[in-house]
């Protein structure tokens, strides 16, 4: 790694989103101790002031934490590690490194790697850093630093020794973990200019024991590591691109691959011996880091290298990207692209992570300057199409947020990300720069770019556009309906029958994204159904097809026009056409004659048959001296009638019912009697 010399005193800031302007929503942090800055004298460092690189953030009991690796802060040296506990909401930021650390730590690079893993497998995560080496050094053959791991308790972290890992002085850059023996335990890879290649095999309980690596040659010089399911076999393969190198150029020109067999590691090429040999102009090219995005037509992912070239024989370096081209890796390819055959531009340090919310991991780059210029911020984000091709956001951004690089992409549970990124501002007192971070709440992108929504005349339905919280604004309007947009989901209401497009966009006082749609396909509800029956007592529907019967509101298992109630009860019917569910039917109550037989000694009349207005009722029912009735239409099924607690001997009136056939239903409170009459008005 190369960096660039900058002398920055800086402020931290953490701010969230609010409706003014820049400035005004600068909000500084507030904190339980003041961040004192660096004087450019400070002795207590050797070499410059830097930016932050490899930050850290992760959640523990609850609380999110900043572990970052030059915090610009005394205390005592910029070359600790520091922790910090964050409320990112408030800006509350708390020191909390002798708390959780148990100390400070000398911190040898400026952008070593962490991993906030579970290594020891006792359900609590450890951090493992890959230091990089004192490249503050102005001799870089100096450049040496111990890994360090902290194992993660309840409460916080103890500094903690794994032999081979974090005993052995070297200067690490090529680094991988992954559990490639499938023991559900993570094994470490590690490897350097002074090193070579360090593979330590997870015995569990924080034993690691290094194994041994049979080659053929003893330059295998790699700067970049990484684990990948590569063949037929159950176990992760390791892959080692080369690095630049000063003394042999021979060293750089193949990648290899170790496979495990045996116990022991071999070592093979993977791939043509290239892109690493010698550009044009005696440029040196090496691979800094290799990513791995997984393929959905293979068990082997699809990698991506990212290449540095130095440009300037003063210094200077820019970014080059490489693709395999095949299942085989046979050939690594450059990628020709304005955003990725960047010249100049050095990217660093990418993150991993699905930013869309659309299923597939994207890049979001920082980006160092090494005299070349800088990229819109945009362009630092780079999406993947689901084919493991990359292209830049369209998101536009404010400009004030484009002046520096990517810190990192947090996600939790909501699938909510807060992107960490630096700004400079020239102060307007002493003419001095100062680093101000920037929280972004609602860097997304919608679920998808284009929604494309079913639903019935007359019907609502809501949509969730996005997964967190963000300004919308609707940019056509619905015309078939109305739809409103708030807390990240669509209403709408279909009016008319027939195709509807909306199109909307994300914006906030950061960024406004481009346009998206929602598309509203209208289908025409069915009309209601009629239930009618037949001489030989069958309910039938007037719809031929799509039935659903109900009895008593219970939907039963017949589905045709036409079925043969079996109880006593009410029968309504639902139809569906095209997706599309009709209203309910009118109840049509279906009674069964001659229900029970009373004993020889019991009797309920209902007299005469047939009846001009009034009906006689008379009972002796024993253990009943009430009883109640309710009169049905024949031809309907429609309740007509309904009269309760009747004593024997009353009178029933029913002038108001029309002339036609009627069932009587008799029956006691407790419905342990039931008697039907089909009685006829004249």
């Amino acid at each position: 790694m190369k960096i660039g010399f900058f002398s920055l005193g800086i402020l931290c800031f953490f701010i969230s989103i609010s409706a003014s302007s820049q400035i005004a929503r600068e909000k500084s942090a507030i904190l339980e101790k003041q961040f004192p800055t660096l004087s450019q004298k400070n002795t207590e460092t050797t070499g410059d002031v830097y930016d932050q690189f490899g930050d850290l953030f992760f959640e523990k009991n609850g609380k999110t934490y900043w572990l970052p690796t030059y915090t610009n802060i005394q205390g005592p040296t910029i070359e600790f590690y520091r922790l910090f506990e964050l409320k990112l909401d408030s800006g509350f930021a708390r020191e909390v490194t002798n708390e959780m650390l148990g100390g400070y730590y000398p911190c040898g690079g400026l952008n070593p790697p962490y991993y906030y893993e579970d290594f020891d497998n006792d359900g609590i995560k450890d951090i493992l850093i890959i230091d990089h080496g004192k490249e503050a050094d102005p001799d870089f053959r100096n450049w040496r630093a111990y890994n360090i791991f902290f194992k993660g308790t309840s409460n916080g972290f103890v500094k903690t020794n794994i032999r081979g890992v974090t005993d052995s002085l070297g200067y690490y850059h090529g680094h991988a973990i992954g559990d490639f023996d499938n023991d559900g335990k993570l094994d470490i890879a590690i490897s350097g200019s002074f090193l070579r290649i360090n593979i330590f095999k997870n015995e569990g309980n924080l034993n690691f024991t290094k194994m041994n690596i049979s080659s053929s040659t003893n330059n295998i010089d790699a700067f970049a590591l990484k684990f990948i399911k590569y063949g037929n076999d159950n176990n992760l393969e390791l892959i080692a691109p080369p690095y630049r190198d000063f003394d042999n150029i021979e060293w750089r020109a193949q990648t290899h691959l170790l496979n495990l067999s045996n116990n022991s590691w071999n070592v093979k090429n993977l791939g043509k011996a290239g892109p690493y040999s010698p550009a044009v102009d005696g440029l040196l090219w090496g691979c800094a880091e290799v990513l791995a995005f997984k393929n959905n037509n293979s068990n082997s992912p699809d990698l991506l290298f990212r290449l540095e070239g130095q440009y300037d024989p003063n210094g200077g370096w820019y970014s080059k990207f490489y693709k395999n081209t095949n299942l085989n890796y046979d050939s690594i390819v450059p990628i020709t692209s304005p955003y990725f055959d960047t010249l100049k531009v050095f990217f660093i340090d990418p993150k991993i992570v699905d930013i869309n919310f659309d299923g597939n991991l994207d890049i979001v780059h920082k980006e160092y300057n090494y005299g070349g210029p800088r990229l819109p911020l945009n362009q630092r984000i780079w999406l993947n199409d689901s084919k493991n091709n990359f292209n830049p956001s369209t998101i536009k951004f404010d400009s004030l947020l484009s002046k520096q690089m990517y810190l990192f992409v947090k996600s939790d549970t909501l699938k909510k990300y807060n992107l960490f990124m630096t700004v400079n501002e020239q102060s307007t007192n002493n003419n001095t720069t100062k680093v101000i971070f920037n929280r972004f709440d609602s860097l997304v992108y919608p679920i998808s770019n284009e929604f494309n929504i079913k639903l019935c005349e007359g019907e609502t339905t809501k949509t969730q556009l996005i997964k967190v919280p963000v300004g919308m604004s609707i940019v056509k309007q619905a015309q078939k309906g109305k739809i409103t947009i708030a807390d990240s989901t669509a209403s709408y209401t279909a009016n008319t029958i027939g195709l509807d497009t909306v199109t909307f966009k994300l914006k906030n006082d950061f960024f406004e994204s481009a346009e998206y749609k929602i598309i509203y396909t209208v289908t025409p509800k069915p009309t209601t159904p009629a239930i009618t029956r037949d001489t030989a007592n069958n309910l039938v529907s007037n719809a031929s097809i799509g039935n659903v019967w109900y009895k008593d509101g219970t939907a039963i298992t017949d589905t045709t026009q036409k079925i043969k109630p079996s109880a006593v009860g009410s029968y309504t019917l639902k139809t569906t056409q095209n997706g599309c569910v009709s209203a309910l039917s009118s109840p049509y109550y279906f009674l069964v004659t001659d229900v029970i037989n009373l004993s020889a000694d019991e009797f309920i009349k209902l007299v005469p048959n047939p009846f001009i207005n009034q009906l006689n009722f008379d009972f002796v029912v024993k253990g009943y001296q009430r009883l109640n009735i309710e009169v049905y239409d024949l031809a309907t099924g429609m309740k007509m009638a309904n009269k309760q607690n009747l004593t024997a001997g009353m009178p029933i009136i029913l002038g108001q019912l029309s002339a036609g056939t009627y069932i009587i239903k008799v029956i006691s409170n407790d419905n342990k009697i039931i008697q039907q009459f089909k009685m006829v008005k004249l």
